[in-house]
């Protein structure tokens, strides 16, 4: 279970976000929203160990979390805006590579399995990701976190660049990670890639007297 205490993301002298504890609970889906540049980004980054809190600690399993060791490299998988894709490598090579590095049980079997859920023809992991729309750019990202066994999912804005019926694929595959046990931690201003009856939303709001606050529905 990840959790954070009383966790303050933002910048020293200047934004900053209120105090935030959070558990996510095991087949959880806990969703981030906000208006944009609300912080929802910076929260993200600073629970996934990309950016330092200015105050308070996130917990993996109960233990201070150590977003370079071996333990949050096997249970935690991030996928934020700034994430790279290894240089000079096809689609495929791409994700066979990161398959192989994180123990992917069958990598080719996984590959083909993830990419057909999420719309990804095949034929596409041949490209180099120059030659591909910023959809199949997505995709191709979606499929390097979503094929890999991990107990917590972290996202932000996973729906960029998707058509309707690839965040209707996103969806149902977000759903079955849940159902499988994975706790999720996403930010979207999509509705249509939300379950409300199985979510929870973490709102970032501000109060009349300029100050932010949290609100969970």
């Amino acid at each position: 279970m990840l959790t954070t205490e009383s966790l303050v993301a933002g910048y020293p002298a200047g934004f900053a976000l209120p105090p935030l504890s959070l558990q996510l609970q095991p087949g959880s889906i806990t969703r981030l929203a906000g208006a944009n540049g609300a912080g929802k980004s910076t929260l993200l980054h600073t629970i996934a160990g990309r950016q330092t809190p200015l105050s308070g600690r996130v917990l993996l399993g109960g233990e201070p979390a150590d977003h370079t060791g071996p333990a949050w490299k096997r249970q935690v998988v991030a996928l934020l805006g700034d994430d790279a894709w290894l240089t000079g490598l096809t689609a495929g090579e791409h994700l066979t590579l990161l398959a192989r590095a994180h123990d992917v049980t069958a990598p080719e079997a996984a590959i083909t399995e993830i990419c057909a859920a999420l719309n990804l023809p095949i034929r596409f992991l041949d490209a180099y990701p120059e030659a591909l729309s910023s959809g199949q750019r997505r995709k191709v990202l979606l499929a390097s976190a979503l094929f890999r066994s991990a107990e917590v999912l972290l996202l932000d804005e996973p729906e960029q660049n998707l058509d309707a019926a690839s965040v209707q694929a996103l969806r149902r595959l977000l759903i079955a990670r849940a159902e499988s046990g994975t706790a999720i931690l996403l930010s979207t201003h999509d509705d249509a890639l939300i379950d409300p009856g199985r979510t929870t939303t973490v709102q970032i709001c501000e109060h009349p007297d300029g100050t932010l606050g949290y609100d969970a529905a």
